[in-house]
């Protein structure tokens, strides 16, 4: 579930293979990344108080 893994995989088809982009992954790998951003958020905003205590 890395974003990043789709990106690098897009990048090395285009310059090894000379396959076009393929869009299906560039937006997978964004809808993965703000979901897992936001998931991030609340978890931080949830914890912070807590958080703050243990720097």
């Amino acid at each position: 579930m890395n974003p990043v893994y789709m990106c690098i995989a897009n990048f090395r088809n285009s310059v090894l293979y000379g396959v076009p982009m393929n869009m299906h992954y560039c937006v997978l790998s964004a809808g993965i990344a703000v979901v897992l951003l936001v998931i991030g958020m609340v978890l931080f905003y949830k914890k912070q108080d807590d958080f703050i205590l243990y720097l």
